[in-house]
């Protein structure tokens, strides 16, 4: 995310290049993650933790670009309108897709649409940004069905609101205090779930609840610690941040699963971006701000994208003819981001903070 329009601190012109790379590597594997396990391929089986990651970096670079602003006046609303800029246009975007994917798909016996008792009901509820409640049981209903992904951009809005609520409050005290009972409730999660995939469904909202709290006001943690100059002998070069970041996610522990989700979101996830801060190679710059600018793209555009593909290529009888399918996807996608960012979702947001400067 972009935030260095509206940030006011003496960093103002600051740009964290090694966590826009962290976020456009975490976006990549839950690509991977779904098209894997859409199309029976590899696949990095940590990646949900890409979720966890994300929330503590928007709480670093939520801090790093509002503290300031709030003390000087910043009201409750005109942020939140601010962060509804920042999401809504590609969040409304990635919900077009969904419905276009769930009428091409109405046909199918395609599992992933089976929760939505009614098409209508379903979009109006995510038009507003809200979770869809079924007619009947619970079950295995999604928040967002018509975009899975979206269940996320939603507890970020949550967290977003309580943050700028208790923002002029927010000593380092409580800031401890809200971190710590958090750690308390990701736990109680890691412990009944077996882990922390959870938040997707409504079965499991409270699951998603405290993964936000935790990783957001972490870190909101983070990013006061690095202003305050505190572990400048942990930054770490950015190559070395990507590969520990691929190998959270890729490895699998076979039981207790819980026991591995809980310390890296606890602890590892932390020093990972506290690390990443530290300025990469100019060689690399390019290429980390372009996967920044991507990342909220691919991730929020990927999967009506993927469904649609699993019901005209994948067959569990037929092996799916693995590089030209992936190829194709992977380019598909990343072009679409590519495009919807840049014409689409960068003028509309540009557009939408004229109207409200105005």
């Amino acid at each position: 995310m972009n935030h260095s329009a509206v940030a006011s601190t003496p960093y103002d012109k600051r740009v964290f290049h090694g966590l826009d790379g962290l976020r456009g590597i975490a976006a990549l594997a839950v690509l991977m993650l779904h098209y894997g396990s859409s199309f029976g391929t590899f696949q990095l089986h940590g990646s949900y933790l890409a979720v966890d990651l994300f929330f503590a970096l928007s709480g670093f670079v939520l801090s790093f670009s509002y503290e300031s602003r709030f003390r000087e006046g910043l009201s409750c609303r005109r942020f939140m309108a601010l962060r509804i800029i920042r999401l809504y246009p590609l969040y409304f975007l990635g919900l077009l897709l969904g419905c276009m994917s769930f009428l091409l798909t109405a046909g199918s016996q395609e599992r992933i649409y089976d929760a939505i008792d009614n098409l209508p009901v379903a979009f109006i509820s995510s038009l507003l940004f809200l979770p869809t409640w079924p007619d009947g049981p619970i079950g295995n209903h999604f928040l967002f069905p018509l975009n899975m992904p979206a269940w996320s951009l939603f507890f970020e809005l949550v967290v977003n609101l309580l943050y700028v609520l208790i923002a002029r409050h927010l000593s380092n005290r409580l800031l401890i205090c809200i971190i710590a009972l958090a750690a308390i409730a990701l736990l109680g999660t890691a412990y009944i779930h077996h882990g922390l995939d959870t938040g997707v469904y409504l079965r499991d909202w409270s699951g998603g609840l405290a993964r936000v709290i935790f990783s957001y006001f972490a870190g909101v943690g983070i990013y006061r610690l690095w202003a305050a100059g505190i572990f400048e002998w942990a930054r770490l070069p950015f190559w070395l941040c990507g590969l520990l970041l691929l190998l959270i996610f890729a490895l699998e522990p076979s039981r207790m699963r819980g026991l591995y989700d809980f310390p890296v979101t606890l602890i590892i996830f932390p020093a990972l971006i506290l690390a990443a801060t530290r300025e990469p190679s100019y060689r690399w710059v390019p290429l980390l701000s372009l996967l920044g600018e991507l990342s909220y793209a691919i991730y929020v555009l990927h999967f009506p994208v993927l469904v649609v593909m699993h019901m005209h290529f994948y067959s569990p009888d037929i092996p799916t003819p693995f590089w030209p399918v992936t190829v194709s996807a992977f380019a598909g996608i990343l072009a679409l981001a590519f495009i919807a960012h840049r014409y689409y979702d960068v003028p509309v947001r540009r557009f939408l903070n004229r109207q409200m400067i105005k």
